[in-house]
């Protein structure tokens, strides 16, 4: 999701199983008349020193004012789904029967700056899924970036139920996962999906 700026890639490791890029996210999924899940729009808002950083990064506001115009918007529009690198799903997660689905890339729909946070929406096509059968979840496999999942919102004849992760149990996984590997594998370890919401749709009969 916003793995596409260079200056990130090049950012120093602060520290191991912490995040250093937070993410409030809003959901919308929707699910056809048959009950197939097709799409999700999804609504970043980067926290404030990540939204500087790549303000600054693209050069854009350079009188500071945090205002920027529709020029500056549209020279930001879609960083965040511009040369994403082989492998990379987009920190966006949908399984059915323990399996992942693949999905296509995201493409950007929307770009705006809220309170001195960039928000960033785009769009993504699923490849119609039962929905009922969907387990979704969004996170970062490396926990450099953790998303705060605010809103879910469902167009269609299904309702979304989100179990909330628990920070301590996720705290816990992680310090068994430590155990198991030694220090030079350690960053390939995927921890974020111990702090990940899960969502499941339950569809209305006949759908």
């Amino acid at each position: 999701m916003i793995r596409t700026a260079a200056f990130l890639l090049a950012l120093p490791t602060l520290g191991f199983a912490h995040p250093h890029i937070f993410v409030d996210t809003d959901m919308i999924l929707r699910v056809d008349e048959e009950g197939a899940l097709y799409e999700v729009e999804l609504a970043f808002a980067y926290d404030e020193f990540f939204s500087l950083l790549i303000i600054e990064d693209m050069g854009v506001d350079p009188d500071g004012d945090g205002i920027l115009t529709e020029a500056e918007k549209a020279k930001l529009f879609g960083f965040d789904v511009a040369n994403w690198p082989d492998g990379f799903e987009g920190d966006f997660y949908v399984g059915v029967n323990g399996e992942n689905v693949s999905m296509q890339r995201s493409m950007a729909i929307g770009l705006d700056v809220v309170d001195g946070k960039l928000v960033a929406t785009q769009t993504r096509p699923i490849p119609f899924v039962d929905a009922s059968l969907a387990v979704i979840r969004q996170y970062d496999p490396t926990f450099y970036v953790h998303y705060t999942l605010q809103n879910v919102s469902v167009e269609g004849p299904c309702e979304s139920n989100v179990d909330a992760h628990d920070p301590s149990a996720g705290d816990r996984a992680v310090e068994e996962a430590l155990k198991t590997v030694s220090d030079d594998v350690i960053d390939t370890l995927e921890l974020g999906i111990y702090y990940a919401d899960t969502i499941r749709l339950t569809c209305s009969a006949g759908s």
